[in-house]
Order: C-alpha cells, then sequence, then structure tokens
C-alpha cells in the first residue's frame, strides 16, 4: 500500500514539476531518487505534494479565507466590546448604590463600603483601557453625547463631569483613592440631588451604550 502511494505520489508530481519548474523538474526528481535513501525520497515526494496542496488552496481560496479571517477578527471584537459595556454598566450600577447610601449617610463611609469602593475603583482602572474606545466611538457617533451643550457654568458638576473629564468622565468619581476623598469633593461643592441625578446620568448613558454596541456591526 506504501508503494503504491509513492508511485502515485511520483506520477503526480512527474506531471505537475514541468508546469512549475519547466523540463529541470523532472531532472530535480530524479536526481533525488537517486541520491537519497529510499525511506527519505519517500518523505520528500510527501513535503513536496503537500506544499504544492497548500499553495494550491491558496491561490484558489486565498481572497476567501482572507474575508473569512477578517469576518471572525470582527466578531471576537464585537463580543469583546458588548462584554467590556456591559461589565462596566454592572460595575457602575454597584457604583451608583454604594454612594447612594453613603449620601444618605451625610458622606460617613463605613469601613464596608470603603472596602467596596476600593474594589470598585480599582476594576475601573484595571479595565478602562478596553471600555474607553469603545465610549468614545459611542460618543462620536451620538449627536449630542450627554446634552453637554446644557451646562449651568464652569464650576457645575456637569462642566466637571463632560468636560474637564471629557475622555472618561466616570473618572470623576472612581480616580479618588478614598471614598471620603471623594466625599470631601463632593460633600462640599454640590448638593446631593445634583451627585445623585449625575450618576443616574451616566448610568442611562451607559444603557445607551450596551444598546448601541449590540446593534453594531
Amino acid at each position: 500500500m506504501k508503494d503504491k502511494a509513492e508511485f502515485w505520489l511520483q506520477l503526480f508530481l512527474s506531471a505537475i514539476l514541468p508546469y512549475l519548474l519547466g523540463s529541470g523538474g523532472i531532472y530535480l526528481l530524479v536526481q533525488f531518487r537517486e541520491q537519497l535513501p529510499e525511506h527519505l525520497y519517500a518523505i520528500f515526494l510527501y513535503i513536496i505534494y503537500t506544499v504544492f496542496v497548500v499553495v494550491l488552496i491558496r491561490l484558489a481560496f486565498g481572497n476567501w479565507l482572507n474575508k473569512f479571517y477578517i469576518n471572525i477578527q470582527k466578531l471576537l471584537r464585537h463580543r469583546a466590546e458588548k462584554k467590556i459595556v456591559h461589565e462596566w454598566y454592572e460595575k457602575w450600577r454597584d457604583l451608583c448604590r454604594l454612594m447612594q447610601k453613603v449620601i444618605k449617610n451625610n458622606w460617613q463611609p463605613t469601613k464596608k463600603q470603603n472596602d467596596a469602593y476600593s474594589k470598585l475603583r480599582f476594576w475601573f482602572i484595571t479595565n478602562r483601557s478596553k471600555f474607553l474606545p469603545v465610549w468614545h466611538g459611542f460618543n462620536t457617533w451620538r449627536s449630542e453625547a450627554a446634552n453637554e451643550d446644557k451646562f449651568n457654568g464652569t464650576t457645575s458638576l456637569k462642566w466637571r463631569v463632560f468636560r474637564e473629564n471629557y475622555k472618561d468622565p466616570f473618572s470623576y468619581f472612581y480616580e479618588p483613592f478614598r471614598l471620603e476623598d471623594l466625599g470631601h469633593i463632593l460633600g462640599l461643592g454640590y448638593n446631593k440631588p445634583d451627585v445623585g441625578d449625575m450618576l443616574i446620568k451616566l448610568l442611562e448613558l451607559l444603557h445607551e451604550c450596551t444598546e448601541w454596541t449590540s446593534l453594531k456591526r
């Protein structure tokens, strides 16, 4: 069976090589046959055959394979974008709930709340490099991202969040090292309803971003 396979391989290559290498192809095949041991010659035949098949497939289906690879990459990227936006939405909702409890307690967080904030802060900082490119694409798509044309002066919370932190408006709330630091910034400068409204506004934008990411192709 092995000898028969080698025979057909040799016959196949003898017919094909002249088209690829000219008349010298047969000469090279004969030289290899005479100089190489039988088992090495058989390996040589299989290698030549495999290379030929690969080249033939590449020539025949190269464009299709390239398009298939590009589509797979787009699909994987789209799934990754949906995943990170969904996770950011969930973590931001957790932060909103945490902040609402702290606000009700007159900016006096408990140790448990401090620990929860530290974990959320670490997660946001660790994952923002994956999230922010999607967020920037979303803001570019929107005609009036976050209604940024309506401000109550340069000292308003909306200005601080959407103008001074336009690259990452969420960072205004997760960037402070401790929850006490964030409470000091917000508690002294802004009314509690304004802080709550801004947190909810960002949550609404994230919900819109999740829908945009799901529909994007």
